[in-house]
């Protein structure tokens, strides 16, 4: 069992670190996400995950890289991990350098840590991935990886690339365990990055019995044991809030460990349930 600490980071399988805890910034902008983004950053978080698709890259640049923090900007820059993505305008009219060259320009800086493909349009994504592969050899991305792939979208990818996505960032809750595609991304050394980890802060999810006898035994909140059941089984975890206090709480998950028993009574409560779209039934014309 892996005990993380604050600020604990995974090895991704291009030998680059990430962080295993960050911030999701969708759907917040503007100033509420400058005001979070920098409050984010003065109590621990590292890593920030954005997207083209969310309208809020600059506003994330700014909260990071902006005057507020000039003093420690080459710091910053090179201890905040940025993660972003290729859109599915870019994958259909193969305009990815393009987009990823806006996204360098809004989050300021000269290179991404990790460049994710956000939707794998069946039409496109196997040639997107090729020129997410040559961005990265020019330097523009230190890491490169996907979102939403299910196992026979990668791998396409393994079968037809010369390096494989280090990180695939689906929809992962204890009601949508992803078991199957955990085992075959473990397989190839690509870690599951849980997005939606809360399911969308579902009632009868944060409600459920099994997890607040848990958080009790632990004096945590249910959100929190959830967090530290992804990290336990080296699984990132990128939850969501604008409210200072609960990003204080999701951070705040190095001073206990769940047990075998816990983490699979967790597991059991597996439905298959998504709040999100299944990857096969994204509604890609939109």
């Amino acid at each position: 069992m892996n005990k993380f600490c604050k600020n604990a980071y995974l090895v991704l399988n291009d030998g680059n670190k990430i962080p295993a805890i960050g911030l999701g910034t969708y759907p917040m902008c503007g100033e509420e996400l400058v005001s979070v983004s920098r409050q984010a950053y003065k109590i621990g978080y590292r890593l920030f995950d954005t997207s083209p698709a969310y309208g809020n890259e600059e506003a994330l640049g700014t909260g990071l890289f902006g005057k507020f923090f000039d003093r420690i900007n080459l710091f910053k820059k090179k201890s905040v991990y940025i993660s972003t993505k290729l859109f599915l305008d870019a994958c259909r009219t193969h305009k990815e350098k393009e987009q990823l060259i806006d996204s360098l320009h809004k989050l300021k800086v000269k290179k991404l840590n990790l460049w994710l493909m956000h939707w794998a349009d069946p039409n496109t994504f196997l040639e997107n991935y090729k020129v997410m592969q040559r961005l990265k050899k020019e330097g523009l991305a230190e890491s490169i990886g996907v979102c939403n792939f299910e196992i026979h979208h990668l791998q396409k990818i393994l079968d037809a690339c010369d390096i494989p996505p280090v990180i695939n960032q689906v929809e992962c809750h204890p009601y949508l365990t992803q078991k199957p595609l955990i085992e075959f991304c473990n397989k190839y050394n690509i870690i599951l990055q849980s997005y939606s980890p809360f399911a969308r802060m579902d009632k009868e999810l944060i409600n459920n019995p099994r997890l607040v006898n848990i958080a009790k035994k632990y004096n945590k909140e249910v959100t929190q044991i959830i967090l530290r059941w992804n990290i336990q089984q080296n699984r990132i975890v990128i939850p969501k809030t604008s409210n200072f206090k609960r990003l204080a709480q999701n951070i705040n998950i190095f001073d206990f460990v769940l047990s075998e028993d816990e983490l699979l009574e967790i597991d059991n409560l597996n439905m298959n349930k998504r709040f999100r779209y299944h990857p096969d039934e994204y509604p890609l014309e939109n």
